[in-house]
C-alpha cells in the first residue's frame, strides 16, 4: 500500500503550527519540508505530538530548521559534521515520533549559502567530485547505523543538476544528479540498508541536461526505491509545477516493486487546483 503526502511547501504559511491545521482541514498527509520556518527540536516535538493520531507526517531532509540557518550537505568538508549531527537529531526525533523514515538530500562539492540554493551556483569554488563522493558515504555511513538503531529507515533523495550548473552538460558537482554520480554511493550501500527517495523533477531536468538515459537511471536505482517526490517542469529547471493526466514517470511506475509514500511538490495552487492535482496523484499510482 502506498501512502500519499503532500509537502509543505504548498501552504501559504510557513509555520508549523498553520501547516498542521491546513493539513488537518483538507485531510491531506503532510510532508514537513526544509522551507519551514526555524524551530527547536523540543518545540518541533511538543507540537507534532499531540497531531499524530489524526495526520500522517514525514520529516524531510533540514526540517525542523535551526535558529541559524545552514546548508545542510553531506559531500562538503565545510558542512558534513554539522550536517550529520542535525539529522542524527531529526532520526532521533522520528524514533519519539514513530515516524519510520527520513529523507535526506544527496551531497555535493560546494558550499553555496542559504540564498544561493536553487540559484546559478556555477562560479562557486568546488572540490573534487570523488573528495565529496568520499565525505557523503562517511556521512551516510553514519545515518544509517544511527537510523538501523532506532528503527528508522533513511532514504537518499536525488539531486537536480540544472542548466545553469553544468556548463557544457557535464555534472562535475552533484552526487546522485547522473548515473556515474550514483554508482560509487550505491557500491557501499545495498537495498537491504539505503532507501531511495526519487524527485522525479530532479531525474526530469538532470537527464535532459547531461543527455543520460532514464531508463538506465531506473535500472541502477529501482530495487532502491521507496519513494517519490513528484511535480512537473519544463525539463530545464526545477519548477514545481503542475501535473496532468500524461505525466511523463506513470509508464515507469511498474518498474517500482518497493514503492511505499509518494509526495506531491506542486506549490502556489489554489485550494480547489491542489485537490484536484491530489486526486490525480492517486488515480496515477494505483
Amino acid at each position: 500500500m502506498i501512502d500519499f503526502f503532500v509537502s509543505s511547501g504548498a501552504c501559504p504559511s510557513n509555520d508549523l503550527r498553520d501547516v498542521l491545521s491546513w493539513a488537518a482541514h483538507h485531510d491531506f498527509n503532510v510532508e514537513l519540508s526544509p522551507e519551514m520556518n526555524p524551530l527547536s527540536f523540543e518545540d518541533a516535538r511538543q507540537v507534532l505530538l499531540p497531531t499524530m493520531m489524526s495526520t500522517k507526517i514525514s520529516l524531510h531532509h533540514y526540517f525542523p530548521g535551526p535558529p541559524e540557518p545552514f546548508v545542510m550537505n553531506l559531500g562538503h568538508p565545510s558542512t558534513c559534521g554539522r550536517s550529520v549531527e542535525h539529522a542524527k537529531n531529526i532520526i532521533d526525533l522520528c524514533e519519539v515520533l514513530k515516524v519510520p523514515w527520513y529523507s535526506v538530500h544527496a551531497g555535493y562539492g560546494i558550499a553555496p549559502r542559504t540564498d544561493q540554493l536553487g540559484e546559478d551556483q556555477s562560479a562557486l569554488e568546488r572540490i573534487p567530485l570523488e573528495a565529496a563522493t568520499e565525505l557523503f558515504i562517511d556521512g551516510l555511513g553514519q545515518l544509517l547505523h544511527h537510523g538501523k538503531d532506532r528503527r528508522v529507515a533513511v532514504i537518499m533523495e536525488n539531486n537536480v543538476v540544472a542548466a545553469v550548473n553544468a556548463s557544457g552538460g557535464v555534472n562535475d558537482t552533484y552526487l546522485f544528479g547522473d548515473i556515474e554520480s550514483t554508482r560509487p554511493i550505491l557500491d557501499h550501500f545495498g537495498p537491504e540498508d539505503l532507501g531511495i527517495l526519487l524527485d522525479v523533477a530532479h531525474l526530469k531536468v538532470s537527464s535532459n541536461v547531461l543527455g543520460f538515459d532514464v531508463l538506465e537511471m531506473l535500472d541502477l536505482i529501482q530495487d532502491y526505491v521507496v519513494a517519490l517526490h513528484v511535480s512537473e517542469n519544463d525539463g530545464m529547471a526545477d519548477t514545481n509545477s503542475k501535473i496532468d493526466e500524461d505525466f511523463w514517470f506513470k509508464k515507469h511506475v511498474h518498474l517500482l516493486k518497493n514503492l511505499r509514500y509518494v509526495s506531491l511538490e506542486v506549490y502556489l495552487l489554489e485550494d480547489d487546483e491542489l485537490r484536484q492535482q491530489v486526486e490525480l496523484l492517486t488515480s496515477l499510482f494505483t
